[in-house]
């Protein structure tokens, strides 16, 4: 495929992704988008519109994937300049606050945690900590995982509760909402003051 080709091809699924999210927001279901309605507002024909999707589900798939990967990057800007955890879950907020009307309809629909990036940074940043010595305490085989499960899980619950309110508080608050759930020693695991 040449580039003329290829930047046609791209600029074509801007209109496609644009268009469906359009009717997600107007909508408020991926349930009741359609084809014909992303087509018609698109300005497409099917098969064009199969050419790359095979159906709404893969499309919406993809928008998430997308969504997800531009948090990520947010994320790891952060990480990458020094910035310290908690200033780094404050990027993710006000990546989050700045796409609410996505993740308002995504966080009802979606029965997974809303972000699988904080389960890989919560992992590898408790992979290089030793509980005993840090916290005082031993995990049992596998407990890891059930910490990992519960962190997430609160995450994903307070995000939910966060987008349902109107994003209201300031993403600083709400990081100070996130480290009010843990102990001090927990909070020091994310260095984060609340300030």
């Amino acid at each position: 495929m040449n580039k003329k080709d290829n930047s046609r091809s791209r600029e074509t699924d801007r209109r496609i992704i644009r268009a469906a999210f359009e009717l997600l927001i107007k909508k408020q279901s991926i349930a009741k988008v359609t084809v014909r309605d992303v087509c018609e507002l698109a300005g497409i024909n099917r098969s064009t519109f199969y050419a790359h999707y095979v159906d709404m589900y893969d499309l919406f798939e993809k928008v998430e994937k997308t969504m997800e990967r531009s948090m990520t990057e947010a994320f790891l800007e952060q990480i990458q300049s020094g910035s310290d955890i908690g200033k780094c879950f404050v990027s993710m907020f006000e990546f989050i606050r700045e796409y609410r009307q996505f993740y308002e309809i995504y966080l009802n629909e979606a029965s997974h945690p809303v972000i699988g990036l904080a389960r890989d940074l919560y992992q590898a940043r408790l992979g290089n900590v030793n509980v005993s010595d840090t916290f005082g305490f031993d995990l049992f085989d596998g407990e890891i995982k059930y910490q990992e499960d519960f962190f997430i899980a609160g995450l994903t619950a307070i995000i939910r509760r966060w987008v349902a309110d109107g994003c209201v508080l300031s993403p600083e608050e709400l990081m100070g909402v996130l480290g009010h759930q843990y102990s001090p020693d927990i909070r020091e695991l994310f260095d984060w003051d609340g300030k």
